[in-house]
């Protein structure tokens, strides 16, 4: 059996995770998630390999794309506002 954890954390349209999730993602995988993805920040914020376990910080809009234009945000929010990355885990026995 595989444990996948979904979580809704993140500060919208930051392109880093909170130091927070960061440390929870892990501790998840120390108890045994083989997948931890969160989502919320509307943003793209990596994906990382921890102790045999795959963390998704953040994997942006792929379903939910807000309806808004590119004013208020940094170049680099904005270059990464239209970015829908799809995670594909493919996990063993």
């Amino acid at each position: 059996d595989h444990v996948v954890v979904g979580i809704h954390t993140g500060i919208e349209f930051s392109t880093v995770p909170e130091p927070f999730f960061v440390a929870l993602a892990r501790r998840l995988v120390d108890a045994g998630a083989s997948v931890v993805a969160g989502h919320h920040p509307h943003v793209p914020q990596g994906v990382v390999r921890y102790r045999g376990g795959v963390v998704a910080y953040s994997l942006g809009d792929f379903v939910f794309d807000l309806p808004r234009d590119d004013e208020g945000l940094s170049a680099e929010q904005a270059s990464l506002n239209g970015l829908h990355p799809v995670l594909e885990v493919a996990l063993e026995k």
